[in-house]
């Protein structure tokens, strides 16, 4: 017997087109002429704003369809393929969530629960779990989404527990703010992967000289320029460099204000411009930049600038920075967080008081310093160790 439809197809626009349709479609056979037309579905499309996860939604919308077809569906039954029949189905419930904590959370926070809730999802569904509503799924179900995503995304412990802690959030949620939806949140029990803290790293002189002469004989101005900013003013580079805007430089009391929203310890503290840095910020004319706009930004989706009023991608400069490391023979964990410990090295061997590294550090006091600066290899107390007999 012939077939009365042909795909699904996914359809991607050229050259991965974030501003064009992206789509699955369809032939199906007309129920009166025989013909078969195309029907187009791009239900859920405009809500990811990277290729690859359009790519993988589109993966699961065709399996979707794949399953109502081979169920005795057709796109000409009066009722919507994508309609949600159940309240507590897990996949419209994790947009259900996205939903209504978008304006509650940090818009980091915010980011970081789509892409990770989003590839649950996307899993559930390629294994045809759609239909599971949120009280059925066993921590079974959740171990596997874990370990899978573990072993093919070569994942750490602590990426492997920020997912199962946002995940254990999302059902957390749903216990607490609705009723009957889960009786017992089924993660709770899952152990948390063993974490390796290697501790803090600097960059040697020569790997400090050698990484700066590599990005500027590639012309590799922006991303010199954004390590720079994180060894002068001792920042974390994703979480505090790739959002200061020039209205948080105070030239008059010569002071960088660190917002809580971006802070690790999630409170305003204000940190002493060195002269170095000074310098560096009136060579940017960052005085002239609209205090709203981000030091390192972007006026469109490829035009990056210093001064824009966008920001940069979270990991823009850590990409770039990845080709230095490879020439080096970097250690993977080594990256653009050394030039903030390479910072405290230089400080303690050029004699800086200890004080004003708390300060700049933004340590709660002098004792966290003094440890710092020991794990670092540097003897802050310039004790001589002078004593003792020759072999």
């Amino acid at each position: 017997m012939k077939t009365k439809w042909e795909g699904p197809f996914i359809y991607e626009p050229p050259n991965g087109d974030l501003d064009k349709d992206w789509l699955v479609w369809i032939k199906y056979q007309h129920p009166v002429t025989g013909k078969l037309e195309r029907f187009r579905y791009n239900v859920g499309f405009k809500q990811y704003n990277t290729k690859q996860e359009r790519r993988e939604h589109g993966k699961a919308l065709k399996i979707v369809l794949e399953d109502l077809l081979a169920e005795g569906w057709s796109p000409y039954n009066e009722y919507d393929v994508f309609a949600v029949h159940t309240n507590k189905n897990v996949v419209s419930l994790i947009d259900q969530y996205l939903e209504e904590v978008k304006g509650n959370i940090r818009s980091s926070t915010y980011k970081k629960y789509k892409i990770e809730l989003n590839s649950f999802k996307n899993y559930l569904i390629s294994n045809r779990l759609y239909n599971l509503e949120l009280d059925e799924v066993k921590k079974a179900t959740v171990l596997n989404f874990l370990n899978v995503q573990k072993n093919a995304r070569k994942w750490k412990g602590k990426t492997y527990n920020h997912y199962l802690n946002d995940i254990t959030t999302f059902f957390n949620y749903f216990h607490h703010n609705y009723d009957d939806y889960i009786e017992k949140v089924p993660t709770l029990s899952l152990k948390r992967a063993p974490i390796e803290r290697p501790g803090n790293t600097a960059f040697n002189d020569w790997q400090f000289k050698k990484l700066k002469d590599l990005m500027l004989d590639n012309n590799d101005q922006m991303l010199y320029t954004f390590c720079s900013f994180i060894y002068y003013a001792a920042l974390r580079n994703e979480a505090e460099g790739n959002y200061l805007k020039a209205g948080d430089f105070n030239f008059t009391a010569k002071t960088l204000k660190i917002n809580s929203g971006t802070a690790k310890n999630r409170k305003t503290e204000y940190i002493p411009i060195y002269p170095d840095f000074m310098e560096l910020l009136l060579e940017l004319k960052v005085p002239e930049i609209p205090g709203d706009y981000y030091i390192f930004g972007k006026e469109s989706r490829q035009k990056f600038v210093i001064g824009g009023p966008l920001p940069v991608g979270q990991d823009y400069f850590a990409r770039h920075f990845r080709k230095y490391k490879e020439m080096l023979n970097l250690s993977e964990r080594d990256g653009i967080y050394n030039y903030k410990h390479t910072r405290a090295v230089h400080l303690g061997e050029d004699g800086e008081d200890l004080y004003k590294i708390m300060k700049l550090f933004r340590h709660k006091d002098l004792a966290t310093t003094m440890i710092y600066m020991r794990d670092l290899g540097i003897n802050v107390q310039n004790t001589e160790f002078n004593k003792g007999r020759r072999f």
